[in-house]
C-alpha cells in the first residue's frame, strides 16, 4: 500500500469516527427517545389505586400500599365462571411470569371471589396455579373479596368497565399500576396486540441499565 493509499485510508477512518459514527449514534439514540415517547402517549392517569385490605390465599394481608414500589397487574377473576378464566387469563399470567416473575418490581395482583367454603377457595387457587405453571410465582398475590365489594373495588377503585356480557367474575381485562400507585392503563387479553403492548410497557417501567437487562419476548 502506498502512502497515497494509507493517506486516504486514514481519512476515510477519521472521517468515520468524527462524523458517521456520532450520526449514527444520534440516530438510533433519537429512535429510542421517540419510541420511549410513543409507549408513554399510550399510557394516561386514571387516578391512584384505591383503598383495600385484604387476606390472601397464603394468609397475609395485603393492601394499597403493597402496591408502592411496584408495577402491579391487576387482575379480578372468578372460578367456575367458564373458559376465560382458565384459557385466556391463566395464558396470559403464565406468559407473564415467565417473562417477569424473576423481577422484584413486578406484582400479580388478583382479586377473586369468596365463597361460602374456605376450603373450596383453597383448592380453585391450588387448581389454577397448578394448572398455569405458577405454584412457584412468589409475586402472584391471590386476594379473597365478596362479590359486591369486587364490583366496587373494580369499577369505582380501579377504574374497569366490562362489556359484552362480561363482569367481574368473568372477563379479560388488567390494569396496569406503576410504582406510585397510578392506574396507567385497561388492557384486553384476548386480543393479542394489547397483550403484548402490555409486555412492552412493563419493560418500560423497569429501571434502567442491569435492572432492565433479560430475555424479554413480545408475547405470540
Amino acid at each position: 500500500m502506498t502512502r497515497k493509499q494509507r493517506n486516504i485510508l486514514n481519512f476515510l477512518a477519521l472521517l468515520f469516527l468524527l462524523i458517521v459514527l456520532p450520526v449514527a449514534a444520534l440516530y438510533f439514540l433519537d429512535m429510542g427517545v421517540d419510541y420511549r415517547k410513543e409507549l408513554l402517549a399510550e399510557l394516561g392517569d386514571h387516578g391512584q389505586a384505591p383503598e383495600f385490605s385484604l387476606v390472601s390465599v397464603n394468609g397475609d394481608t395485603i393492601n394499597q400500599n403493597s402496591l408502592k414500589n411496584h408495577i402491579a397487574l391487576v387482575n379480578f377473576m372468578g372460578f367456575n365462571q367458564g373458559s376465560l378464566q382458565e384459557d385466556v387469563k391463566g395464558q396470559s399470567l403464565k406468559k407473564l411470569n415467565g417473562q417477569f416473575g424473576d423481577r422484584e418490581e413486578v406484582i400479580f395482583l388478583n382479586f377473586i371471589s369468596k365463597s361460602a367454603s374456605d376450603s373450596l377457595d383453597f383448592i380453585n387457587v391450588r387448581s389454577f396455579l397448578e394448572s398455569n405453571e405458577l405454584e412457584t410465582c412468589e409475586k402472584c398475590y391471590f386476594v379473597f373479596a365478596g362479590k359486591s365489594e369486587m364490583e366496587s373495588l373494580a369499577t369505582d377503585g380501579f377504574g374497569m368497565t366490562f362489556e359484552n356480557g362480561m363482569n367481574v367474575l368473568n372477563n379479560a381485562s388488567l390494569a396496569l399500576c406503576d410504582k406510585t400507585g397510578t392506574i396507567k392503563r385497561y388492557y384486553n387479553l384476548e386480543d393479542k396486540a394489547d397483550e403484548q403492548l402490555l409486555v412492552r410497557h412493563v419493560i418500560m417501567f423497569l429501571p434502567a441499565g442491569e435492572g432492565r437487562e433479560g430475555d424479554f419476548e413480545i408475547i405470540e
